[in-house]
């Protein structure tokens, strides 16, 4: 059975010999300084933004699936497995202190510590693990930010779509995640 803690000894591996770093899968990284992502996200643009993040999250997402076996043994983890584990190689990867909130039916992830101020990139890193992860086509619309804590809706694309509109129209993010988990429109 998998378990529900992090264990970060040997997830970044420094190479001295090649001057390299690379993750537990052996993927090569580069530890980049989060000003420097800051300026990156900035002038990219909104799409290519989301794509970046989205590739960030699939990494991490893939690095869960391999460790728990596979999607489908990612769906039978359970949910505190699952998060945890993301959480973990998120924090590898100094996104920032990754939770989850239940509201009845709805999950929203937390992430305090962000290394970036950009909502839309930091739910699309979510979305990318998320997804990755368990196999699903998941999507995360960002809520908001109170201080330095960013929320994400953890959601179908129907659900996606009904939060963005309210979200647009002018509804709190509390309000949202209410009404959708509750199956209000």
């Amino acid at each position: 059975m998998a378990s529900a803690t992090f264990d970060l000894k040997g997830q970044l591996r420094f190479d001295e010999q090649t001057c390299t770093v690379h993750d537990s899968s052996n993927q090569r990284l580069l530890v980049v300084p989060a000003a420097a992502l800051e300026e990156l996200l900035k002038n990219a643009g909104r799409k290519a933004s989301s794509q970046f993040g989205t590739a960030v999250g699939k990494a991490a997402g893939a690095r869960v699936a391999a460790r728990l076996g596979g999607a489908q043994a990612v769906l039978a983890a359970g949910l505190e497995v699952v998060l945890t584990q993301i959480a973990g190689e998120l924090t590898i990867v100094g996104l920032g202190r990754v939770t989850a909130e239940r509201w009845g039916r709805a999950m929203v992830l937390v992430v305090a510590g962000s290394a970036s101020d950009d909502d839309a990139f930091v739910a699309a890193v979510l979305e990318g693990a998320m997804g990755t992860a368990t196999g699903r086509n998941v999507r995360c619309v960002p809520l908001g930010r109170d201080g330095d804590i960013t929320r994400a809706l953890v959601c179908s694309e129907t659900g996606a779509q009904r939060a963005r509109q309210m979200l647009t129209e002018g509804a709190s993010w509390s309000a949202v995640v209410l009404r959708l988990q509750g199956g209000a429109s």
